[in-house]
């Protein structure tokens, strides 16, 4: 599984920030950033054939 963390630039183009490449074999995975500065992100998973993805984001502000 490949898992990619966006954020949108002022210019309002998606911008990797962070990524990680990781086996899918049901182990709990964790991509953290920290002091990224920007309003909005997103998360971006590509996995082959079908499989269930549940991901969770946290803010602390």
């Amino acid at each position: 599984m490949n898992t990619a963390f966006e954020y949108r630039n002022r210019w309002g183009a998606w911008r990797i920030m962070k990524s990680a490449k990781w086996p899918c074999d049901g182990t709990p995975r964790y991509l953290r950033v920290s002091n990224a500065g920007h309003k909005k992100y997103g998360a971006t998973f590509t996995v082959s054939g079908r499989q269930t993805v549940e991901y969770w984001a946290q803010f602390y502000g």
